[in-house]
C-alpha cells in the first residue's frame, strides 16, 4: 500500500482503485445471488413438470445445475452457448 492511498484514506477520500474494486464486488455479489434464485426457481418448475416428489430433490438440483451449466455455454462449448 502505496503512502498516496494512505494521505487519501485520511483525508477520508476513496480512489478510483478503491471505487472499482468495491463496484467489482458488488457485481459479483449480485450476480451469484441472481445465479442462486435462478438455479432454486429451476429445481422447483422441473420438479413440478416432471410431477416429481421432493425424495428426489438432490438428483433434481444435480440436472438442474447441469442444465443451466450448459444453457450458458460452460459446458461442453467452453463458451458460446451450449445448447
Amino acid at each position: 500500500m502505496s503512502t498516496k492511498k494512505i494521505i487519501n484514506k485520511r483525508r477520508g477520500k476513496i480512489t478510483d482503485v478503491e471505487k472499482s474494486e468495491r463496484l467489482r464486488i458488488k457485481c459479483l455479489i449480485v450476480w451469484g445471488i441472481i445465479g442462486i434464485l435462478m438455479l432454486i426457481s429451476f429445481v422447483v418448475f422441473n420438479s413440478f413438470l416432471e410431477g416429481k416428489s421432493m425424495r428426489e430433490f438432490p438428483a433434481n438440483v444435480a440436472g438442474a445445475f447441469l442444465m443451466l451449466w450448459m444453457l450458458t455455454g460452460i459446458g461442453l462449448s467452453g463458451g458460446g452457448g451450449g445448447m
